[in-house]
């Protein structure tokens, strides 16, 4: 094995969930307040309180990290008492329907089985299951908008349904744009918001002194490049831009046989970080999803254009289909999966002409990365992806 100038890499990965978390402490302080009252106990069995709270902000503020940080501690917590919380956390991104999330739920946390129950029917064992144990769930749902409205609001419902001994209650992590979308929806059952905010400059140094010091042997980051990646990700506002940003200099380090890395790695890794087409998202994408977004890029590529018109988009995926002999969509799904990738802000849409005179349509465009970077990434997740259906 070569040398290298890491420790433990992990911990620069978007899933790591640190044992400390710079700065967020208000934040945590305001969760924990607001979820206090699942650890009372309770002399009527048949009365549990719930929480519901929402979590906002944009990308990169530490949303999600921080949301993890609580649940695990939570799970600490309840092992040296006798109050039964249960947390589980999932990405509505991922797993994007209410059905699927409740399925996935009955089986990995209460071992029961879905298979020819209906929705309604899983629901009702898990609440029996929780009613017999005197158990709370406690349920995180990060990217929430990715759902239905209609299923935000059955899932929210369920105080309603079953009153006061549903033993429900749920964390909803969103991003202020799409927050704002479902907001309708949420009405009254929210019962507390945390708005949390982009990261100061010393802040970001802080957290990213922390994250060296875990990743990096000793020496292996300069001060003077800390301040440097600090400098871009409060430019940014995103501080896994410089999480990933020591993670692509490490590797290039390590690359080239260095004990340290340098500016130039530093400045070569900027130019290949951006925020909203990070891998990690393009990688929840579902297959046609990829397919729509690769035909953007290869339109607006091949022809050196500013933005494309959907005609030519849907023209573009069908020729990809063709390639990767995959059946196409027809145009309404193929519009579907547009819109999802501009909720996501993976892709801009701009309307062209006025709205009450013919000729109106919308452009798609690429304003945050290259399309060129996209489509080498876009075919690297395709193959990806195909190869595991395939074997």
């Amino acid at each position: 094995m070569s040398s290298t100038v890491f420790k433990d890499q992990n911990t620069l990965h978007s899933d790591y969930v640190p044992d400390d978390l710079p700065h967020r402490e208000n934040e945590l302080k305001e969760l924990a307040a607001s979820l206090r009252p699942l650890f009372q106990p309770s002399s009527n069995s048949d009365v549990a309180f719930s929480s519901h709270i929402a979590i906002i902000g944009p990308a990169g503020v530490g949303k999600t990290v921080t949301v993890k940080y609580l649940l695990k501690e939570l799970e600490k917590m309840t092992k040296q008492s006798s109050i039964n919380v249960l947390v589980d956390y999932r990405n509505c991104w991922a797993i994007r329907s209410k059905s699927e999330i409740i399925r996935v739920i009955a089986r990995e946390k209460f071992n029961l089985q879905s298979r020819g129950f209906s929705d309604t029917e899983i629901i009702e064992n898990i609440i029996s299951r929780l009613r017999s144990t005197r158990t709370t769930l406690l349920l995180a749902l990060d990217e929430v908008w990715a759902l239905k409205g209609d299923e935000i609001a059955s899932i929210l419902n369920l105080p309603t349904e079953y009153g006061g001994s549903h033993r429900i209650s749920y964390i909803l992590i969103s991003r202020p744009q799409q927050f704002r979308r479902i907001e309708p929806v949420l009405s009254h059952r929210i019962g507390h918001v945390i708005e949390m905010k982009p990261y100061s400059l010393s802040e970001c140094r802080d957290i990213l002194k922390y994250r060296v010091s875990l990743a990096f042997k000793s020496g292996a980051v300069p001060d003077d490049l800390i301040e440097m990646v600090a400098e871009t990700c409060a430019k940014s506002k995103n501080i896994r831009d410089g999480l990933e940003i020591l993670y692509r200099a490490g590797l290039r380090a390590d690359k080239e046989n260095k004990d340290q890395l340098t500016p130039e790695y530093v400045r070569w890794a900027s130019e290949n970080v951006y925020d909203s087409m990070r891998y990690d998202t393009l990688g929840q994408l579902t297959l046609h999803e990829l397919l729509a977004a690769l035909a953007i890029a290869k339109r607006l590529a091949s022809r050196q254009l500013v933005s494309v018109k959907l005609p030519d988009i849907y023209r573009q995926y069908k020729i990809l289909c063709e390639e990767y002999k995959i059946e196409p969509r027809k145009e309404a799904s193929f519009r579907n999966y547009l819109n999802k990738l501009v909720e996501m802000e993976l892709v801009d849409k701009v309307i062209t002409g006025h709205r009450n005179k013919r000729g109106v349509y919308a452009k798609y465009s690429l304003n945050q990365v290259s399309a060129n970077t996209l489509m080498e990434r876009l075919q690297d997740l395709l193959e990806e992806k195909l190869s595991k259906t395939h074997s």
